[in-house]
């Protein structure tokens, strides 16, 4: 059993990692709201402009990510996707979002390089692009654990190379 001050240092602890994922998940989700890589290539073939190689269809391997045990149709499934050397999971470049649904929703990130790369994601349930910690859910690739520290990009690695599927569990606190 813990003591007083241990357990107050260990709530503490936990806060502080629970605002680390957040502000990681939050630039992801910043990233979705101004328009993201797979949104800028959109954008950029709406407009008219060529989209850049790299997210032309059929160019570069592409990542599916089943999403698992969301809860209700509420809001959207977002996800963002470091490769190896970017800061995981604050820094990753890519962004994907999708409908949320009860059960699976799945995730596409297409015109990747062959590598090593870690995801995050998390169940937007209000639509307001910000992670509400503790009511909203949270999953990292190979399903991390999330209990004593903020997953590092080792324990989230996945390979990509050619079509790729993987399949995250999203878990909420509430």
């Amino acid at each position: 059993m813990e003591t007083g001050k241990s357990y107050v240092r260990s709530q503490v602890a936990r806060g502080a990692i629970g605002a680390v994922v957040a502000v990681a998940v939050l630039w992801g989700a910043w990233q979705v709201s101004k328009g993201g890589a797979e949104d800028g290539a959109r954008n950029a073939r709406e407009r008219g402009a060529k989209a850049p190689l790299a997210a032309q269809a059929g160019q570069g391997d592409a990542l599916r990510v089943d999403v698992s045990g969301v809860r209700g149709d509420h809001g959207f499934i977002i996800g963002t996707l470091c490769k190896e050397g970017e800061a995981f999971p604050s820094g990753c470049t890519r962004t994907a979002r999708a409908k949320a649904a009860d059960g699976v929703v799945s995730l596409d990130f297409k015109g990747l390089a062959q590598g090593d790369y870690a995801l995050a994601l998390y169940h937007d349930e209000n639509d307001n692009s910000r992670l509400e910690l503790g009511a909203e859910g949270i999953g990292f690739s190979n399903n991390a654990n999330l209990a004593k520290a903020a997953p590092q990009f080792d324990a989230s690695r996945i390979k990509v190379n050619g079509a790729t599927r993987i399949r995250v569990r999203i878990r909420y606190s509430i």
